[in-house]
């Protein structure tokens, strides 16, 4: 069964931005070798908010990424670095990567929050997409 994972997280502060970038590089670099992992892409919006869409052949395969090299690493830096962050998981036969349009719609319906540090209002109000924006990709990611 197809899994689409959805990621969607906000920078408390501008400075997050380049340690942030380099974890976001290096999880993207292991993403694209992961087995199961059959495409997605990274996308933003506005005030340093960041989507991550990812299409997976099962949710074994998205798990073993989840909880692995980079992207573990980069993790545990989440709650410090955000004040906003949402996941979602959609699983279904014959799932396809979604658009942004589709994502969004995705994360209102499936997302639940992660825990961050210094909450935003939207964060302790239980708001998963609180800016309302569609986010623009900015690079597909394709498996290698």
């Amino acid at each position: 069964m197809a899994i689409v994972s959805l990621t969607r997280l906000k920078l408390r502060r501008f400075w997050f931005l380049p340690a942030f970038l380099r974890h976001a590089n290096a999880s993207t670099a292991q993403l694209e070798g992961m087995p199961g992992f059959t495409g997605g892409y990274l996308a933003s919006n506005w005030k340093w908010t960041f989507w991550t869409v990812s299409h997976w052949e099962t949710r074994e395969a998205m798990r073993a990424y989840r909880g692995s090299g980079a992207h573990a690493a980069a993790m545990k830096r989440l709650p410090a670095w955000c004040d906003e962050a949402a996941v979602a998981t959609v699983e279904a036969d014959g799932l396809a990567l979604p658009s942004p349009g589709e994502a969004v719609r995705f994360m209102e319906e499936h997302g639940r929050l992660t825990r961050v540090d210094k909450p935003s209002r939207a964060q302790a109000a239980k708001i998963c997409w609180p800016d309302g924006r569609i986010p623009r990709v900015v690079r597909r990611i394709v498996p290698r």
